[in-house]
């Protein structure tokens, strides 16, 4: 999130000893990374490219639309071809 992070940051008590994350964030956040792009712009979008190309699962709440217009849909499974009739 542009203006502070994760919210659940701040979902609490229990807080840290320093009170700037609480217990619940480090406990579904733990081993992760984290990272904020702005899809609009170019620099981050292809930030956004690189990553997911590299990724073994990609998961957004974007509209389906929003990712083909951002170029990070999923690509549409080829139809299969129809089987020949028999003579």
């Amino acid at each position: 999130h542009p203006r502070g992070g994760d919210p659940t940051r701040a979902w609490g008590p229990p807080f840290t000893e320093k009170g700037n994350e609480s217990a619940y964030f480090l406990g579904v956040n733990s081993n992760k990374l984290s990272v904020t792009l702005d899809m609009k712009k170019p620099e981050d979008l292809g930030t956004a490219k690189k990553l997911a190309a590299g990724a073994d699962v990609l998961i957004h709440n974007f509209l389906p639309a929003s990712m083909e217009r951002l170029g990070l849909a999923h690509p549409k499974p080829k139809p299969k071809p129809k089987p020949k009739p028999k003579p």
